[in-house]
C-alpha cells in the first residue's frame, strides 16, 4: 500500500513538473505585435507562409513572391518591397535588405526603421516614409507625408527630410563626428547659428572668425557634439561663398569644379572612391547627406549609384 502511495505521489510531482514547465514557456515566449498579410508567399523566421500569418516580437521576415504588409498593435504598418528582410519589434524594424514604406496614424506610437547605422522615424504622427537599402553603405529615404527625421548611430541627428521630398545617405565609417555643412550664418542671443540648406538642421558654431561672416553664406568644416538639446559644430575652417544670404549656394551644392569638393570630410579630404547621387551634399556627424533629384518624382528610380553630382 506504501508502494502504492508513493507512486501515486511521484506521478503528482511529474504532473506538477509539466505545468511549471508549460507556465514557463508561456510566459518566456515572444509577445504576438500583430499580423502579416501578402497575396503571395513570404517567409516567417525561415518558414513559408502564404495569405496571412501572425507576428511575434523579434519575428524575421522575408518577402519572395510576395511583399508583405505588417499590422501592428498600436496602428503602426510595415509594407516591404520585393527581395527584404527585415526584423519586427513592436516599436521598430531592423532592415537588413530592401526597403519599405512605414506609416502610422495620428493616434499610432512613433515606429522608426534602422537601417544601416541610421534611425528613421517620422517627425509627426500620421506620418510615412520609404526607407530603402542602396549599395553597400548608402540608405535612401523619401517622406511621403509628413517630415521623417534621421539620426546617426549616436543619436545625432543628421537630417530632417521635408514632406514630398527624398534624400539619400552614405554613413562614413570612423568619421562619426564629422561634419561639412553650407547656409546662412546668423548669430542670435545664445551664440552663432546655421542652418545646413541639405539636410536643414540647425547646429551651433564654436570657433574663431565667425563674427566676421555673419549674414554671409559659408561652408563650415568641424566636428560635432551634442551640447544639451543641441548639436554644436566646433569648427576647424570656414569659406564664404556668398555675400549677404540672398539665394540658394552654388559653390557648396557641387556645381563646377567644386563637386567633389562638396564631398569632403571635415579636414576637406575628397573620398574620391564615391559620390552620392544627388544635387547638394552635406556631412553631419559622419553620415554624408544628398537630396536626390526629382524628390517624390524618382521615388521609383532613384538616380543610380557611381554618378556625379549634377552641375
Amino acid at each position: 500500500m506504501n508502494k502504492v502511495f508513493a507512486f501515486l505521489g511521484n506521478i503528482e510531482k511529474m504532473i506538477v513538473a509539466v505545468l511549471v514547465l508549460g507556465l514557463s514557456l508561456g510566459i518566456a515566449a515572444s509577445p504576438v505585435i500583430g499580423t502579416a498579410q501578402s497575396a503571395g508567399r513570404f517567409q516567417i523566421d525561415n518558414s513559408p507562409v502564404s495569405g496571412s500569418a501572425t507576428v511575434f516580437e523579434g519575428s524575421r521576415i522575408e518577402s519572395r513572391s510576395g511583399a508583405p504588409r505588417i499590422d501592428l498593435r498600436g496602428g503602426p504598418s510595415f509594407e516591404f518591397t520585393s527581395d527584404t528582410r527585415a526584423t519586427l519589434y513592436g516599436d521598430h524594424a531592423v532592415l537588413e535588405q530592401g526597403g519599405g514604406v512605414m506609416a502610422s496614424n495620428s493616434q499610432a506610437a512613433p515606429f522608426r526603421v534602422l537601417a544601416r547605422s541610421l534611425s528613421v522615424q517620422s517627425a509627426e504622427p500620421g506620418g510615412s516614409a520609404r526607407v530603402q537599402l542602396s549599395g553597400t553603405t548608402r540608405v535612401q529615404v523619401s517622406a511621403l507625408r509628413g517630415g521623417v527625421r534621421v539620426k546617426n548611430a549616436q543619436g545625432m541627428l543628421v537630417a530632417t527630410v521635408a514632406p514630398g521630398s527624398a534624400m539619400e545617405f552614405d554613413p562614413q565609417v570612423g568619421a562619426t563626428n564629422k561634419t561639412r555643412v553650407s547656409g546662412c550664418l546668423q548669430k542670435r542671443a545664445n551664440g552663432f547659428l546655421l542652418t545646413d540648406e541639405t539636410t536643414s538642421v540647425t547646429v551651433e558654431l564654436r570657433g574663431a572668425g565667425l563674427d566676421r561672416e555673419v549674414g554671409n553664406n559659408v561652408v563650415v568644416n568641424g566636428t560635432m557634439e551634442a551640447v544639451a538639446d543641441s548639436q554644436a559644430v566646433n569648427v576647424s575652417s570656414i569659406e564664404r561663398v556668398g555675400k549677404g544670404c540672398s539665394g540658394r549656394l552654388t559653390k557648396a551644392a557641387g556645381g563646377g569644379k567644386d563637386g567633389a569638393a562638396a564631398s569632403a570630410g571635415a579636414g576637406g579630404t575628397v573620398s574620391s572612391g564615391w559620390a552620392l547621387s544627388g544635387t547638394t551634399i552635406a556631412i553631419i556627424g559622419g553620415v554624408a547627406a544628398a537630396g536626390t533629384i526629382g524628390g517624390l518624382a524618382a521615388l521609383d528610380k532613384l538616380p543610380g549609384q557611381g554618378n556625379t553630382i549634377s552641375k
